[in-house]
C-alpha cells in the first residue's frame, strides 16, 4: 500500500484481505472501463475507495488486475465537511436505534432531542449491502423550522463532496496512466537507441558494475554478454588506466566526463577506446568508441617525426 500523507509506501492490513478475494466487487470489473466506488468496513473505520482495472498503456487489454485507491472517513475528513457545512458531524455505530435516549423522532432519521437542537441521520452501506455508517448531523433548534431544508443541502454536500473525491481520484489515475505511458515510450525509444547504436554502450550501476550492453559493446571487446554483465567494467581496463579511473569514478559522478582508455580485449590485445559517461540517478551510461586506428596514426607520426628529427641530427652533424 502507499500512505499519502507520509509518502511513503506501508504494508497493506491483513484486515483487507478478506475484501482482495477473486469474487470481492473491488476486483470483479465487468469491462475495461469499469470503475467502482464505494465504502468497506474495517476495524480501523469505514473506507471510501475507487477501483479501476489494470490495463494495457493504449487501454486494451487483458486485465492485469485492479489498481485501487481508497482513504478512510475518519476525524479529519469529517472536520473538513463541519468546516465547509458550518453543521455539527460525528460518525455512530450503524446500526443503532437513530433517536438518542430522550430524544423524540418526529419523522424519519429526524430527532427532536430538546429546545435547542435537533439531530438527523443518514446511513451509508458497504459494497456488500451491509450498514457501514451512520453520520449523524446536530441542527440548532433556533433554526428548527428550516430544518428539512438544511438536511437536504447537507445531504447535497456531501453527495457533491463524494462526486468531486470520485473526480479527484479519477484524476489522479488518469495523470498516473498518462504518467506511466509516457515513461514507457521514453524507455522504448532509449532501448531502440541504446540496441542500434553503432557505438559500444553499457548502463553501470553506481559502484561501476556492469547492468547492460548492446551488441557494438560485445563486438568490441569480444566477450560475450553473459560475462559482461554483472562484472565491474574496471575489470576489462588496462591495469595502468584502471588505476586513474577507479580513482575518479566518484567524482565523475557529479557531472557527464570524457575519457580515453585502453580496453582488454577477450583475446588480450589492446582496444583504444574513447568514453562518454552520463549519469540519469543512480545508474550511468557509458558510450565507447574505438579510437584504435586513430591512437596507431598517432604512433606512426610520431615514430615518424622522431626518425626525421634524428636524420636532421646527423645531418648537422656531418655539415659540422
Amino acid at each position: 500500500g502507499y500512505d499519502s500523507h507520509a509518502a511513503e509506501q506501508v504494508p497493506l492490513s491483513s484486515q483487507f484481505d478478506p475484501h482482495l478475494t477473486s469474487s470481492s466487487p473491488l476486483l470483479n470489473h465487468p469491462t475495461l472501463d469499469t470503475r467502482i466506488s464505494g465504502v468497506v468496513s474495517l476495524p480501523q473505520g469505514p473506507l471510501l475507495f475507487s477501483s479501476v482495472p489494470i490495463i494495457q498503456s493504449d487501454m486494451s487489454g487483458p486485465k492485469r488486475g485492479a489498481f485501487i485507491m481508497g482513504r478512510f472517513f475518519d476525524h479529519e475528513e469529517i472536520e473538513g465537511l463541519i468546516r465547509q457545512t458550518q453543521l455539527v458531524l460525528s460518525l455512530v455505530p450503524s446500526p443503532v436505534d437513530v433517536v438518542e435516549s430522550g430524544a423524540v423522532a418526529i419523522e424519519q432519521n429526524i430527532a427532536y432531542v430538546d429546545e435547542e437542537r435537533l439531530e438527523g441521520y443518514l446511513d451509508y452501506k458497504d459494497i456488500y449491502g451491509r450498514d457501514a455508517f451512520r453520520l449523524k448531523v446536530e441542527i440548532p433548534r433556533r433554526i428548527s423550522l428550516q430544518g428539512r431544508s438544511t438536511l437536504y443541502t447537507f445531504f447535497v454536500w456531501n453527495l457533491s463532496i463524494t462526486f468531486l473525491l470520485s473526480i479527484l481520484i479519477y484524476v489522479l489515475i488518469d495523470r498516473w496512466l498518462a504518467s506511466r505511458k509516457e515513461r514507457l515510450v521514453s524507455e522504448e525509444r532509449f532501448r531502440l537507441m541504446f540496441s542500434s547504436s553503432e557505438a559500444g554502450g553499457c548502463v553501470l550501476s553506481d559502484d561501476g558494475v556492469i547492468q547492460q550492453v548492446n551488441p557494438a559493446f560485445v563486438g568490441l571487446l569480444g566477450y560475450s554478454e553473459n560475462d559482461l554483465v554483472g562484472s565491474k567494467f574496471f575489470e576489462f581496463v588496462n591495469p595502468v588506466d584502471r588505476i586513474w579511473i577507479v580513482s575518479h569514478f566518484d567524482k565523475m559522478k557529479k557531472m557527464n566526463a570524457s575519457f580515453s582508455s585502453r580496453l582488454i580485449h577477450a583475446n588480450g590485445k589492446t582496444v583504444w577506446a574513447k568514453g562518454s559517461l552520463g549519469w540519469a540517478g543512480d545508474i550511468a551510461i557509458l558510450m565507447i568508441q574505438d579510437i584504435s586506428d586513430q591512437k596507431g596514426i598517432e604512433e606512426s607520426l610520431r615514430v615518424n617525426l622522431k626518425a626525421s628529427e634524428k636524420e636532421k641530427e646527423e645531418s648537422n652533424a656531418v655539415l659540422s
